[in-house]
């Protein structure tokens, strides 16, 4: 409980094990006494604590030993006229998940890394070994594979979603490809490394990934940072050189007003110009927490009008074309099997 001047009243025993003190010893401290809070953050506005509003803020505990301990600080109204229940979360449990997937993904690459070399060894011994290394090489990219759905089922969870968005995205991006004449070697490769484009989310708190209204500057920033955060995540395996073009680009505009690098025109990596597309795309068609999904025909002349501003115009006419002879149709059934 703390009163109007942001001073604790009471503290339970939950807080007293967090803050790593005697109760008693909380009781007549300020906030600011026991931890810090960002220049911004409500909690170091001493009129907030006299207003009756609910408010939420975070905050950094600091412990006796000098740790800082993340936490969600939330304020409820004033009870009395003078007095607030305040609740402390700790944050922590996002950062735990993104290290365990971190060396999950480590090790995914290691072994990759080893069973590549084991099979390039045979190779060069024998001819006969061909075989060995045909099925070494389906093992190498089964586990990439499985390291990429991982991933990335792992990241659009933290906007609440199933894992449909990306595999919309990897079959819209194939298709898309195919489309342009390119190889089906090539499309199968943009298709599957766009599923990641959004990895980087892991950097990016969940309360400002499902904030349902207007982002501030520093939200939107640190939103916009995702791209970097996610061709980093990828390290520097060949297998993932066009997911990382794709996660750092997939944002960036044909005229030059995209982030992060304000790159126009071709000098934007191809298939992160697919992915850009075709991910405005489904973000229009399908429902999210700030919007209602729009009607297909709408987003379709919405993309159009984007031509040579948003979107490389070759794309817009091939996005055109497929979408007229049901190329983007959301059933993915048979994605694999239509010839687009």
């Amino acid at each position: 409980v703390v009163d109007c001047a942001g001073r604790f009243v009471a503290a339970n025993g939950r807080l007293a094990g967090l803050f790593q003190m005697r109760r008693e010893s909380i009781t007549g401290r300020s906030l600011l006494s026991v931890g810090q809070a960002p220049r911004d953050a409500a909690v170091r506005d001493e009129a907030v604590w006299s207003t009756s509003d609910e408010f939420e803020s975070e905050f950094e505990v600091i412990t006796p030993d000098g740790a800082a301990h993340p936490v969600l600080l939330n304020a409820g109204s004033l009870v009395q006229g003078d007095q607030r229940v305040v609740v402390f979360q700790p944050i922590n449990r996002f950062a735990r998940q993104e290290q365990d997937f971190q060396e999950r993904y480590a090790e995914l690459s290691r072994l990759s890394d080893v069973i590549l070399e084991q099979a390039l060894d045979l190779k060069r011994y024998s001819s006969n070994l061909e075989e060995m290394v045909r099925a070494r090489t389906a093992e190498l990219h089964a586990a990439n594979m499985d390291a990429i759905y991982m991933l990335a089922i792992a990241s659009e969870a933290k906007d609440h979603d199933t894992g449909a968005h990306v595999r919309r995205i990897e079959t819209y991006a194939r298709r898309m490809a195919r489309g342009l004449g390119l190889s089906e070697e090539q499309a199968e490769c943009i298709g599957y490394s766009s599923i990641l484009h959004d990895v980087g989310k892991f950097h990016i708190p969940d309360h400002i990934l499902q904030k349902p209204g207007e982002l501030t500057d520093e939200e939107r920033a640190l939103i916009e940072s995702h791209t970097v955060a996610g061709e980093r995540i990828l390290g520097t395996n060949p297998f993932f050189e066009t997911a990382r073009l794709i996660a750092r680009s997939h944002h960036e505009n044909w005229d030059g007003s995209g982030y992060p690098d304000r790159i126009a025109g071709e000098d934007i990596p191809l298939p992160a110009r697919i992915v850009r597309l075709v991910d405005v795309y489904d973000a229009l068609v399908s429902e999210r927490v700030y919007k209602t999904a729009w009607d297909p025909v709408q987003a379709v002349d919405l993309i159009l009008q984007g031509a040579g501003e948003l979107f490389d115009p070759k794309l817009t006419e091939v996005f055109a074309e497929l979408h007229r002879r049901g190329g983007f149709d959301p059933d993915l059934e048979s994605s694999r099997s239509s010839d687009f």
